[in-house]
Parts: C-alpha cells; sequence; structure tokens
C-alpha cells in the first residue's frame, strides 16, 4: 500500500474518531440541538484544508474520505444516543423504521458534504504553476 493512501486513511480514521467524540460531548454539554453541526462541519473543514495541503488526491480518493469520516463520526454518535440517551428505542418495532430514515437522511447529507468538500478541495491547474 502506497505511503500517501496509508497517511489518507489513518487522517480519515483519526478525523471521524475526533469529530465523534466532540459531537458526543456536544450533545452532553449542551441542550441546543444545532450545535452538533459545529463539530461535523469543524471536522469537514479540516479535511478540505488537509486535502488542499497534501499531495493531489483524485476526487474519489478526497469523496471516499471525507464520506468516511463523516459516517465514523455519525456511527459513535448513533451507538452514544442508541446506548445512554434513547437505549429504549431499540425495544420498539416501530422505530427500526425511524432508525433506517434517520441513517438515510445522515447518508444522504454525508454525500452531499464530502462531494463540497472534495470539490473545494480540487487543486486547479492555475494554483500549481
Amino acid at each position: 500500500m502506497e505511503a500517501s493512501i496509508r497517511r489518507l486513511m489513518i487522517t480519515t480514521a483519526v478525523a471521524g474518531l475526533i469529530g465523534g467524540g466532540l459531537i458526543v460531548a456536544t450533545i452532553r454539554l449542551t441542550t441546543h440541538g444545532s450545535a452538533v453541526y459545529i463539530p461535523y462541519a469543524a471536522m469537514m473543514l479540516s479535511l478540505l484544508v488537509y486535502f488542499r495541503l497534501s499531495q493531489p488526491l483524485s476526487f474519489k480518493q478526497r469523496f471516499s474520505a471525507a464520506f468516511l469520516a463523516f459516517v465514523t463520526a455519525t456511527t459513535i454518535v448513533f451507538v452514544y444516543i442508541s446506548a445512554f440517551v434513547n437505549p429504549h428505542d431499540l425495544n420498539v418495532n416501530e422505530s427500526r423504521w425511524h432508525i433506517a430514515l434517520s441513517l438515510a437522511a445522515f447518508a444522504a447529507i454525508g454525500c452531499v458534504s464530502s462531494s463540497i468538500v472534495a470539490i473545494a478541495s480540487a487543486r486547479s491547474s492555475l494554483s500549481r504553476r
């Protein structure tokens, strides 16, 4: 495996784990639901800066890294909420549809935000001169 790909995978994992931890901390420390978007935005912004400063990566690599970081962070938050905030929701049959629709919505949000990060972090041919 190439060193740059390995570094990208490590960066993706670290960004997702730190992002998920910050989102959980935000959930625990504030009652403002929209405050969870701040760590998500910070995670994506940090990946955008990393992509711009690192060696050129393809759109697929940038998108995949951003999306996997988003999914990692969201999974951490989902496990935290399911285990500690609303564990009774897992016992109700109706909540499975609610969980599936919530995860689908977050996947769609992850696709859009990862696309934005991947597009915004592209290096133009003018910037390489």
